[in-house]
């Protein structure tokens, strides 16, 4: 009977790094977390950025808006692996959490439909920490702990799926939702 893999490698160098899995599992759920919680609201989005009249047929450009940031991801995703292998994986992460943070807030402030999918596209383009974060696993963690620290990172896709969406979905509309907090005429009420 032959050996597993993971006996195969041996016993560990070290303890499992907590830590290191744990900031490259934040990475990955906030790269998930920014791509879902839109969701919820971008049919209403579409609505109010006055591109369609009637609320049951929001879905053509709901998809544009939905789909920007994949596009943008997929358009740049090789280009920043090869800046990350240049320059390493630091700077990859901190120009993609800054400008992914500073483009959704931008979507968040913006009233014209084709710009908010021009400032989509740019998150997307922005945005590599899926890429890198498994590239700062496989490099700082030992082959023995890799297993359990990509588990770690899928589990973290997952919950941010459901995180994503649903904090999306609470604060969607918030002044008609919660109007004894949140006035129309506020910032979170107009935007």
């Amino acid at each position: 009977m032959g050996r597993s893999p993971r006996a195969a490698m041996g016993k560990p160098q070290g303890p499992f790094p907590y830590y290191t899995t744990t900031v490259c599992c934040l990475g990955m759920f906030g790269c998930a977390f920014n791509m879902t919680v839109v969701f919820p609201f971008i049919p209403r989005l579409v609505e109010d950025l006055g591109m369609v009249e009637d609320p049951r047929k929001p879905g053509y450009f709901a998809g544009y808006l939905t789909s920007a940031q994949q596009l943008g991801r997929i358009l740049t995703s090789i280009a920043w692996g090869a800046f990350a292998d240049k320059y390493g994986r630091k700077p990859v992460a901190t120009i993609s959490v800054v400008m992914t943070g500073l483009t959704a807030l931008a979507f968040g402030f913006c009233e014209i439909y084709w710009l908010a999918v021009a400032i989509r596209l740019l998150n997307g383009l922005c945005d590599f920490m899926l890429g890198t974060t498994k590239m700062m696993l496989t490099e700082l963690i030992e082959p023995y702990h890799q297993a359990r620290a990509m588990s770690y990172m899928g589990a973290c896709w997952g919950i941010a799926v459901i995180v994503g969406p649903t904090f999306g979905g609470l604060l969607a509309r918030p002044a008609a939702k919660y109007p004894d907090w949140i006035a129309e005429d506020s910032l979170l009420g107009r935007y």
